[in-house]
């Protein structure tokens, strides 16, 4: 099978484009489905996708295996070729990619969806990265945990 490697890998970017020519908007849906995938495999159940607030976009929403409400941010990026400029990058922690103003807006979002379903919403954070080959590599953060009522 691993001499198949590269129609698999030619298949995949004659079906999905060359993920470096990509813009930010069709990368972003990328990131976001990749980490639906993820969480439909984990068994939570996807409430909403790209759900709109007067605060913000939620790009997210699920229900994990213990009935907690999750919200979820998808950060998405190129992986670059350069190890140099990867390493540029990747500095710093992975709350630090969401700038002060975007969390206050998540925050917001959190409590008015918490208010309205009355129950506890949780975030999470997911970066996601998609190398030159199309595949992408997904780590969460946890910034809030939902608290027990």
């Amino acid at each position: 099978m691993a001499g198949f490697a590269w129609l698999v890998r030619a298949w995949t970017r004659l079906v999905r484009g060359d993920p470096a020519r990509w813009n930010d908007a069709r990368l972003g849906l990328a990131g976001e489905r990749e980490v639906a995938r993820m969480l439909r495999v984990e068994g939570e159940v996807l409430l909403a996708t790209r759900l709109r607030s007067s605060s913000a976009e939620i790009d997210l929403l699920s229900r994990d295996r213990h009935g907690r409400l999750w919200l979820h941010e998808v950060k998405t990026t190129r992986e670059s070729p350069l190890p140099a400029l990867a390493a540029k990058r990747t500095r710093g922690s992975l709350s630090g990619r969401v700038r002060a103003t975007q969390a206050g807006r998540l925050e917001r979002a959190r409590s008015a969806l918490s208010a309205a379903r009355r129950e506890e919403v949780g975030i999470k954070l997911w970066s996601v990265r998609v190398d030159a080959s199309g595949k992408f590599f997904a780590t969460p953060a946890v910034l809030r945990e939902p608290r027990r009522t």
